[in-house]
């Protein structure tokens, strides 16, 4: 599996779809994850910091808050994802940050950074 596909298989396994962070279709229904998939790095053993977001339409704080634990849970300690040619090792650098849109104060989004390395094998 490709680097890539693999990110998109793990950032997926949360119960709510995920898209790389420049791939969201217009049409989108909430929840959903987004991510970068920072590649430029990958084939140099180099880290690299990439931002997740996880997105609501809700007036609750608590099932965005439940989702961001979930994910958190996951990271904590570090996480390797299989590739093609080796593993990306994920890690969570920050706590989760809320974030309202000002246009519309029921989209609800949580904002983290996380380091990813691709590590070959």
């Amino acid at each position: 599996m490709t680097p890539t596909a693999a990110l998109y298989q793990f950032w997926s396994s949360f119960g709510i779809t995920a898209y790389p962070s420049n791939r969201v279709p217009e049409d989108t229904a909430f929840p959903f994850i987004t991510y970068e998939p920072i590649i430029a790095n990958w084939w140099t053993d180099a880290a690299a910091a990439s931002v997740v977001n996880v997105w609501y339409h809700t007036e609750s704080e608590a099932v965005p808050n439940k989702k961001a634990k979930e994910i958190s849970d996951r990271l904590q300690g570090g996480i390797t994802v299989k590739c093609d040619d080796g593993m990306i090792f994920l890690s969570q650098d920050q706590p989760w940050t809320p974030l309202v849109d000002e246009a519309d104060s029921s989209i609800v989004r949580r904002y983290t950074v996380i380091t990813m390395q691709f590590i070959t094998i």
